[in-house]
Order: C-alpha cells, then sequence, then structure tokens
C-alpha cells in the first residue's frame, strides 16, 4: 500500500491496480510574472489608433479644403487675391502643435480655420498630457497568457511539461489541435520543485498541477503567478 500524489495514466495503469481517487487535483500553468518591456511607439498609446486616423484624415481635408479656398479666391478675384496669406498648410501644424504663427493669416475665413484647429489642438494636448502622465506614473504591465491557447499562440515563453504525469500522457496521445502543437514544441522537466531556480533564471511556463505550484510558492518569496 502506499500514500502520496499518483499519477494515473493508462500505461501505468496495465502493471498497477489503483484504489479510488481520494482527491484529483487541476492542471494550470506556472509563468514568470511578466516585467516592463521597452516600447518604441509608447508615445502613441495615450490615444488609440481611431483618434489617431481621424486627426491624419481631417487634417488632410482642412489642406485639401485651404488649397480650395486659395483658389477660389484667385479665381474670383476676391479680397486677398494673390496673397500668400490666404492659406498656407504649416499653419494647420503650427496649430495643432500649439506654436506661433508668423505672418499671420489676414483673411476671416483663414483666421476660423486656425481658430478651430487651436482650439481642437488645446483639447488634444490637455487630453494626450493628463493620459501620458497617468501611464508614466503608474504603468500597467499586460499579461499576454490567460489560457493554454495563448501560451502557444504567444510563442516568446518557452514552455514545458513535467515527465509521467497526466499531462504527459494526454499532450503524448493527442493527434492534432492545441494539445498536439503542446507535445511538438515542449520540452520535459523532472520535476516543478526540482526546476523552480532555473524556471527563475531561464523563465520559461510550467504546466503542472495546482498542489506542486502552491508547495514550491510557500517554499520560498517567488516573483512567479499562477493562471488557471
Amino acid at each position: 500500500m502506499a500514500l502520496g500524489p499518483f499519477s494515473v495514466t493508462y500505461m501505468r495503469s496495465q502493471f498497477a491496480d489503483y484504489s479510488e481517487i481520494l482527491y484529483l487535483d487541476s492542471f494550470g500553468i506556472f509563468l514568470p510574472r511578466p516585467r516592463l518591456e521597452k516600447d518604441l511607439f509608447s508615445f502613441v498609446k495615450p490615444f488609440p489608433w481611431e483618434v489617431w486616423t481621424g486627426l491624419l484624415v481631417l487634417l488632410g481635408l482642412s489642406v485639401c479644403l485651404g488649397v480650395f479656398m486659395k483658389w477660389f479666391t484667385n479665381a474670383l478675384n476676391l479680397p486677398g487675391t494673390g496673397s500668400d496669406l490666404v492659406f498656407r498648410p504649416n499653419w494647420l501644424f503650427k496649430a495643432l502643435l500649439l506654436k506661433p504663427f508668423n505672418p499671420e493669416p489676414s483673411l476671416l475665413k483663414s483666421r476660423v480655420m486656425v481658430g478651430t484647429w487651436l482650439v481642437t489642438s488645446l483639447i488634444l494636448c490637455t487630453a494626450y498630457q493628463g493620459v501620458l502622465t497617468s501611464m508614466l506614473a503608474a504603468p500597467s504591465v499586460n499579461i499576454p497568457v490567460n489560457s493554454l491557447e495563448d501560451l502557444v499562440s504567444y510563442r516568446r515563453i518557452p514552455y514545458a511539461y513535467e515527465y509521467g504525469t497526466a499531462l504527459h500522457q494526454l499532450f503524448m496521445v493527442a493527434t492534432s489541435g492545441t494539445f498536439k502543437t503542446v507535445h511538438d514544441n515542449a520540452f520535459q522537466v523532472t520535476s516543478l520543485f526540482e526546476e523552480r531556480e532555473r524556471i527563475k533564471e531561464e523563465r520559461f511556463a510550467l504546466l503542472c498541477d495546482f498542489f506542486s505550484m502552491k508547495k514550491v510558492r510557500n517554499k520560498e518569496v517567488w516573483d512567479i503567478y499562477i493562471k488557471n
């Protein structure tokens, strides 16, 4: 008679008869805690891409409207005909960056367009600075793995599973799908407890039972999190 955590697999059941299972533990993913990664495009994250796209579209439409306004003024010999102060594309960019104008628009319609962009830029800059300040003060860390499918598709974290366990049997007999992918790409380890230091150093994920995870976490302070 023996008492302990045993993985009941098909191969083992051919050589030994197991008694009634008292407790069946679930399995999860033991992962290194995500770190704050450097992002060269973090300066555009205060606004979603829809805002940036809409801003570029409106900027392009305003340039087209300004060019048409200048052509229309010259065609009908309206006040300002032949003047360079009817419309200048750099006025919009200076308004967007809240920069001074030199020379200033002389016509009313030009001033209305530039003034509209100044108000829009003031609102956008205030919102941008507020969101960017909050992101720098309390940066958020994205958790890339929430399931086994996420772990397989992420491809930036190597993963392993314990040899001789029920998971090993499950992945070994799989012929397609996510389990087959895990079996083809994962490597095997002896046990979580023996590989605990290696997990921290090499930063890989391990598929194992929750009992082993809790045992290791209670042993020492870990920079690790558990995902179902």
